[in-house]
């Protein structure tokens, strides 16, 4: 829902928003300081949001102080939120494959099939968690396997529905009712789609 706004953002505030998520991150966990500090060290879209713009932020531009403050991150993946080794291979491989995304060659029908596993990486997130709770009440389901089977389906519905659906025919003509084909939704018109300032770029 916010990938219209912060596309629209100069890069500073998105720098900013992620210093402001990145030390959330790092904030231990005190109940008895007060409201304040309990919202910022608890919402966990405050505290992950720096990961998903710093995602965003290298889609737009990959320069060199873009890639320096994704290897300044790596070390926030070792804070206590997420202090398993394989977080920060996870890390580091994907950063790999962000940058060198721009150089590798895919047949058109490889590369509409990775896109469309992509968009559905985060409805996966949202909804895996409910869907498992529910086969698991409904059927005593307890196997890894079937329960991503089941929800598989759910995120593809979720994201038809959501995504292609709500947002271009409800969300993007009351947002954006001049330009609405410059709204980069879903994810894939955004892989599509070239980033401000390099349209006219021979690079």
């Amino acid at each position: 829902m916010m990938a219209p706004v912060f596309y629209r953002l100069q890069r500073g505030w998105l720098v900013a928003l992620i210093a402001i998520s990145a030390v959330c991150h790092v904030l231990p966990r005190h109940d008895d300081w007060g409201l304040f500090y309990f919202v910022f060290s608890r919402l966990n879209a405050l505290r992950y949001l720096w990961c998903w713009l710093l995602g965003f932020l290298l889609w737009r531009d990959r320069g060199r102080f873009v890639v320096a403050l994704a290897a300044a991150c790596t070390p926030l993946i070792l804070a206590w939120p997420t202090r398993s080794p394989l977080c920060i291979v996870t890390y580091v491989v994907s950063l790999g494959l962000v940058l060198a995304a721009p150089h590798l060659r895919l047949p058109r029908r490889s590369a509409a099939v990775l896109d469309y596993f992509g968009d559905l990486s985060y409805p996966l997130y949202l909804f895996h968690l409910p869907t498992f709770i529910f086969v698991y009440g409904w059927l005593g389901e307890r196997r890894p396997l079937v329960l991503t089977a089941f929800a598989l389906p759910v995120t593809a519905l979720a994201h038809e529905a959501i995504d292609r659906r709500f947002k271009r025919a409800i969300l993007v003509p009351i947002l954006f009712p001049a330009k609405p084909s410059q709204v980069p939704l879903p994810v894939a018109a955004v892989v599509a789609a070239p980033p401000p300032g390099r349209a006219g770029s021979s690079r």
